[in-house]
Order: structure tokens, then C-alpha cells, then sequence
């Protein structure tokens, strides 16, 4: 594989006004080889390259205890070999540490304290792991990992943190962890099969992570927690699962999944949420939930055995669409709040839908064009409104609305149809509700009951074998 270091060559000394700077070479070849070095003072550079079996690397770089003074020491380090297993730690500000492993069971340890540090490590080989630290501000590490079973821990603490992790092989992991800061930005790629990537972020304003997996058997598990934070997780593949959680406000998630018997979920509490969930294949799930004000859901399914569950509560003009293209696809909406909206689009055979709105002047609308499709709208409030259109055979439409000033439009144009209205059945007196409801077909089936005063009602039915019931009641 291509190397993506090395190598930075030092030489010589220089002077620095507060400690000479320390030169260090290191060359070992065979097996069993151990370097231990430490080097006290500004501007240090230790260069090694161990190739042999069991080779172990021991670096200290530090001037002083406290992180505000300058350290720019340079590690630069190569193991050529198997078991090698490299430590390194790095106090102050602007060090810099570069790693290449190159072999099987590897394993480095990183540990830096400052700002402004930099860490690059590569790993090449089998089961390799690699273990970084970072503390306090603007710090930036960069990982690649190529071959079987390799496990990558990073954790930093402190603002302005970056982290890339590449993974490319089977059984790889991912485990980053960015805390106590703002601005952080994280990113992590996999590719092969069997991979696993968990990031967390928290405490922190305008967090970003990135993470994509391409291959068998992948799982992404991130969770942020602060303002305007930002993950989008991409899956290419079977058997994959994403979960995202966001609790802060302005918070925004992306799930993209492509492949068999993929998952998704995203739970989100804050307000001016934005939830975002593609499948492409077949047996996909996606479940969003939302807890706030101004909430945005948007869900697509394109495959066979799909599910959705959309919910939104406590808070107001909330906005959930699904649309599902496929066989056996079935959908539930539930959204707490005023003027949500909900719109629902169904292509396929066999599918099913269940929207409950409570609140006023809620906006619902479904539209499903196959057979035996099913679409069952709850409406709890004033002002609200229903439209249902399906074409198709075996269709059946079912909206219930308890309130005053509520609307529901009905049209079904196909076989074997069955529309179901019921409006103004609630706790209070209703008042002034409308229901159109418009069928062609053969053997229809209308059924309208209204309970108040002020009611309309408006059918036509254009076909055979078609029958209209239609109940007003004063309360």
C-alpha cells in the first residue's frame, strides 16, 4: 500500500530561549527490540524505524507541565514488522506525532496535552488497534486503518477539535468521543464488512459528524448534544443500522441507507429539529421521533416490506412526509401540536398508513395508488382538514374527526372501495363540519356519520353495487 508519511527528516540543533533542542535517530533491526526515550526542552525531534517482530517504542516529549508554552516537538516513527506496539506522549503546544505501523497486531497509544497538536497514524495489517488522546484546544488527529479486525479509540476534550478516521477492511471499529467543546468536527469512513462506528459529541455549539460505511453488516451509533449540530450517517450495503440522537436546539440529521434489511432511527429533543431518513431495498425500517417546536420529518422508502413511524410532539407547526414505493409498506404518523402537516404517499401493493393528528388547523393528506391499500386519519381539534385519494382496488379510507370547522375530501377510483367518516363524536358540541366524498368504481361503500349542528355532507358515486349511509345527529 502506498505510504501516506515519511519520511521528515531533522538534523543538526537549534537554539530556542528557553532549552536546547534534542536530536534523537533510532534504528533497530531483528526481534525483541525495545527504545525508551525522553526528551525535556522546545523543539525536539525523535525519528526512529524498528522492522522486526515484538518491537516496542517508548516516547516522552515535554518542556513543562503547563499547556500554554510552546513544545513543537516532532515524533516520527516507523514499525516494520509484527506485535509492535507503540507509546507516545506529548506535552504543550504545536507537537506533532507520525505513525506508521506496518504489520500484524500492532498497537499505538497517543497522548497529547496542549493545543495545536497534531497527530497522523497509519496501520497496515491485522488487528491493529489505535488508541488517541487529546486535551484542551484546536487539536487535530487523522487516522487510517487498512486490514482485518482493526479498533480505533480517539477521544478529545476541549474547542475547535478535528478527527478523521478511515477504516478500509472486515471487522473494523470506529469509537470517537468529543467533549467539553464547541465547533468540534469529526469524521469517520468505513469500508469492508462487519464495521462499527459510534461518535458522540457533547456540550457544544455547531458540532458536525460525518460518517459513511460501505460493505456488510454495518452499524453507526452518534449522539450530540448542544446547538446547530449537524450528523449525517451514509450506508452502503446489507444488514446495516444507524441510530442518531440530538438533544439541543437546531439540530439536523441525515441518514441515507441503500441495500437489504437496513434500519434507521433518529430521536431528536429541541426546537427547529430536521430529521432526514432514505431507504433504498428491501425489509427497511425508519423510525423518527421529535420533541419540540417546528420539527421537519421527511422519510423515503423505495423497496419491499418497508416501515415507518413518524412522531412529533409538544410543539407547533410541525411537518411529516413519507413516501413509499414498494409491496407491503406501512406507515404511523402521530404529531401533538398546531398547524402540523402530514403528507403521505403510497405506490404500491398491500399497504397501510396510520395518521393522528391533535391540535387546530392541521393540514393531512394521503394518496395511495395500488391495491388493498389502507389509509386510517385521527384529527383532535378545530380547523382541520383531511384529503385521501386512492386509486387502486380494495382500497379502504377511514378519517375520524372530533372538533369543529373540520373538513375531510375523499375520492376513490377503483374496485371494492370503503370510505368511513365520522366527525364531531368528541366532548364538546361540534359545529360546521364538512365531508365530500366522491367514489367510482364497483362495489363502493360510504359511510357518514355526523354529530352536531351546521353539518354538510357531499357524495357522489359513479358505478355498480355501490352504497351510501349517511347518519346526522344533533348532541
Amino acid at each position: 500500500m502506498k505510504k501516506i508519511f515519511f519520511l521528515l527528516l531533522l538534523a543538526g540543533s537549534a537554539t530556542w530561549g528557553f532549552s536546547q533542542s534534542n536530536v534523537q535517530v533510532v534504528t533497530q533491526t531483528g526481534n525483541g527490540n525495545t527504545e525508551t526515550a525522553t526528551q525535556a526542552g522546545l523543539g525536539n525531534s525523535s525519528t526512529g524505524v524498528q522492522t522486526g517482530d515484538n518491537n516496542q517504542a517508548t516516547t516522552v516529549q515535554q518542556y513543562t507541565t503547563s499547556p500554554t508554552l510552546l513544545g513543537e516537538n516532532l515524533l516520527n516513527y516507523q514499525q516494520l514488522g509484527n506485535n509492535n506496539s507503540q507509546t507516545t506522549t506529548q506535552l504543550n503546544r504545536r507537537n506533532t506525532s507520525d505513525l506508521l505501523q506496518e504489520g500484524n497486531d500492532n498497537e499505538s497509544v497517543t497522548h497529547q496535552q496542549g493545543r495545536l497538536n497534531n497527530i497522523v497514524a497509519e496501520q497496515s495489517g491485522d488487528e491493529n488497534t489505535a488508541n488517541i488522546r487529546q486535551r484542551l484546544v484546536e487539536n487535530s488527529a487523522t487516522l487510517l486503518q487498512d486490514g482485518n479486525e482493526n479498533d480505533a479509540d480517539i477521544f478529545q476534550r476541549g474547542d475547535r477539535n478535528e478527527t478523521t478516521v478511515t477504516q478500509l477492511g472486515g471487522t473494523n471499529s470506529a469509537d470517537v468521543s468529543q467533549l467539553d467543546g464547541n465547533d468540534n468536527v469529526s469524521n469517520t469512513e468505513q469500508s469492508g464488512n462487519g464495521n462499527a462506528s459510534m461518535t458522540q459529541q457533547l456540550n457544544g455549539n455547531g458540532n458536525d459528524a460525518n460518517v459513511e460505511q460501505v460493505g456488510d453488516f454495518n452499524a453507526s451509533n452518534t449522539y450530540q448534544d448542544g446547538n446547530n449540530n449537524d450528523v449525517e450517517v451514509t450506508q452502503d450495503g446489507n444488514n446495516n443500522a444507524a441510530s442518531s440522537s440530538s438533544i439541543g436546539n437546531g439540530n439536523g440529521a441525515d441518514i441515507d441507507q441503500e441495500g437489504n434489511e437496513n434500519e434507521s432511527g433518529i430521536a431528536q429533543t429541541g426546537n427547529g429539529n430536521d430529521a432526514q431518513s432514505t431507504q433504498d431495498g428491501d425489509r427497511n425500517a425508519s423510525e423518527v421521533t421529535q420533541s419540540a417546536n417546528t420539527n421537519d420529518a421527511d422519510v423515503d422508502q423505495r423497496g419491499n416490506d418497508n416501515a415507518s413511524s413518524v412522531q412529533q410532539g409538544g410543539g407547533n407547526d410541525n411537518i411529516a412526509e413519507v413516501r413509499q414505493d414498494g409491496d407491503n409498506n406501512s406507515s404511523d404518523m402521530s404529531q401533538n401540536g398546531a398547524s402540523n402537516e402530514a403528507y403521505l404517499d403510497q405506490d404500491g401493493n398491500l399497504n397501510e398508513s396510520s395518521i393522528a393528528q391533535t391540535g387546530s388547523a392541521n393540514d393531512l393528506e394521503g394518496t395511495s395508488d395500488g391495491n388493498g391499500n389502507t389509509i386510517l386519519g385521527l384529527q383532535d381539534g378545530t380547523d382541520n382538514s383531511a384529503t385521501i385519494e386512492q386509486v387502486g382496488n380494495s382500497n379502504d379510507a377511514d378519517v375520524a374527526q372530533y372538533g369543529s370547522g373540520n373538513a375531510v375530501d375523499i375520492l376513490s377510483e377503483g374496485d371494492e372501495n370503503t370510505a368511513t367518516v365520522d366527525q364531531g363524536n368528541g366532548m364538546d358540541p361540534a359545529l360546521d363540519n364538512t365531508a365530500n366524498i366522491s367514489q367510482t368504481g364497483d362495489l363502493n361503500t360510504v359511510t357518514a356519520t355526523q354529530t352536531g349542528t351546521g353539518h354538510t355532507t357531499t357524495m357522489t358515486q359513479v358505478g355498480n353495487a355501490n352504497t351510501m349511509t349517511v347518519t346526522q345527529s344533533n348532541n
